[in-house]
């Protein structure tokens, strides 16, 4: 090698040097050690459904249970008004319905088994996520078939409300095949809120005053019968009113009510 050779090797080896002491080190991809062991922090993916701030306070709780996919949590489900309205005549929630999900880690025992009250509930411990379903048109249009589920998406927060950072398509999978309940696994519940209670009374009208009285009666007859109950120690009776007499030498009759246990009553004058 002469000294001509010489002189240009060292010059390329001091550009070479000189390259890298000022380069950044992220810049250098797997020639940097920086890159090798500490890898960029990568921002959540935006959620495609926001966290209602306040839907404990606007939302209703319709149901709370031990959740059935997961053995050692508990779940606490909310709807919006809209949601709470029920299914159109189509059997779906109207667009705009919002529900949202509370789901709470359940309390272990030293042994790490999931601690069970008297009732046999799981006991709830601290909250582990939320979780978000909103039904709107723009919602789901570009998922592919298989994750589609009518118009609903979902969501995942971390219980200060940051974006948890799930893989959303793990829900969309679970509800798309629950086709028979709108994608819900609490569906029925949310109807069952809606329907109306067996034998409640109607509400009062302008043609039928309000009334503390039981409407039975008005089928009681205005001098309801008067037996003598000196020679009996019980009596039988139905549903109207009955007044019992007895001599001043008795102070009280056992009255047998139809199914029920034997009752000491004075005697004189008492009602039923």
């Amino acid at each position: 090698m002469n000294l001509r050779s010489a002189r240009f090797l060292i010059a390329c080896l001091v550009l070479l040097l000189a390259f890298f002491a000022l380069e950044p080190r992220s810049a250098l991809g797997p020639w940097s050690t920086a890159a090798a062991t500490e890898p960029a922090e990568r921002a959540a993916p935006p959620q495609p459904v926001e966290l209602p701030a306040d839907y404990r306070e606007t939302f209703t709780n319709y149901l709370s249970l031990d959740r059935v996919q997961n053995p050692d949590q508990i779940i606490r489900l909310f709807a919006n008004d809209i949601a709470m309205q029920g299914p159109d005549e189509d059997g779906l929630l109207p667009f705009g319905s919002i529900l949202v999900a509370e789901v709470y880690k359940a309390k272990l025992d030293d042994s790490g088994e999931v601690l069970h009250s008297s009732l046999g509930r799981r006991i709830r411990d601290k909250m582990a996520l939320i979780a978000v379903m909103e039904r709107a048109e723009h919602l789901g249009l570009t998922l592919s078939e298989e994750l589609r589920n009518e118009h609903w998406d979902f969501a995942a927060y971390k219980p200060d409300g940051s974006v948890a950072g799930k893989n959303l398509d793990t829900c969309r999978v679970c509800h798309a095949p629950l086709k028979n309940t709108h994608h819900l696994f609490s569906y029925e519940h949310l109807a069952q809120r809606l329907e109306p209670v067996v034998g409640l009374a109607p509400q009062p009208t302008e043609e039928q005053p309000t009334s503390t009285q039981d409407p039975r009666a008005a089928s009681l007859p205005e001098n309801p019968p008067v037996l003598d109950l000196s020679a009996r120690d019980s009596l039988s009776f139905g549903p109207t009113e009955l007044k019992v007499e007895g001599p001043p030498s008795r102070s009280s009759a056992s009255v047998m009510r139809a199914g029920s246990s034997t009752a000491s009553v004075p005697l004189g004058r008492a009602s039923f």
